[in-house]
């Protein structure tokens, strides 16, 4: 009796955070929404959908939805169009990217491939960190403790020398590969290349930080 018991309550209770969570979605419903409802709705093309791991399965479901609803649609697996299944892809056809971190590798090869081929990307991700940022700052990251009575003036400058550096890494892997200089399965070894550069420019390139960076590197592909 107890066991029954248990099962309905957990259900329930999963039941009404899932409702709960699908109720918050819309305040998410903004302009930016709007423009990639338009957009998919005026497109002379399809809507590709594509992903990797479990955004691939998200993907998938989407891709059923609106070819069952009149939208044709078709799902691309992020890996296999970066090694050769990009050709499915026209040129008014509208991409969409799923990717839970945004830090997807396969994905973030596919966007400037994709760009190349003059696909219009609805950048998923970026909409969805920006929308919680402003609808609920509280979820945003916060400043350090060190940062919080910061002039305004002082700040940017700060928040400048910490966003350079990303933008450094993600311009050489994508201009390698717009440029010939890699391929997109080589492209991993070009950033690898530029990380070390930005470790011996910032002083940091020494024993201790490549020890943990071989660490956190093991731990990821066992």
């Amino acid at each position: 009796m107890n066991l029954e018991k248990n099962i309905k309550t957990i259900a329930t209770r999963v039941l009404l955070n899932e409702a709960k969570a699908v109720e918050n979605l819309a305040n998410y419903i903004d302009g930016d929404f709007e423009a990639c409802v338009k957009e998919i709705f005026n497109s002379k093309g399809r809507v590709v959908v594509t992903g990797v791991g479990k955004s691939a399965i998200v993907a998938n479901k989407i891709v059923a939805t609106l070819n069952s609803t009149g939208t044709p649609s078709l799902f691309m697996h992020a890996a296999d169009a970066i090694h050769g299944d990009l050709g499915m892809v026209q040129a008014e056809d509208i991409v969409i990217c799923l990717s839970k971190s945004g830090n997807t590798p396969e994905i973030k090869v596919l966007v400037p491939l994709l760009k190349r081929r003059g696909s219009r990307l609805v950048a998923l991700y970026l909409l969805f960190v920006w929308a919680t940022a402003r609808l609920r700052p509280e979820l945003a990251p916060p400043l350090p403790p060190e940062l919080l009575h910061v002039p305004r003036g002082e700040l940017q400058p700060l928040v400048l020398k910490a966003f350079l550096p990303p933008v450094f890494l993600i311009a050489l892997i994508k201009g390698s590969i717009l440029f010939g200089w890699s391929t997109p399965s080589e492209a991993g070894a070009v950033g690898a290349f530029g990380a070390i550069l930005l470790a011996w420019f910032n002083g940091r390139l020494n024993t201790e930080t490549m020890s943990g960076v071989c660490h956190s590197a093991a731990r990821t592909v066992s």
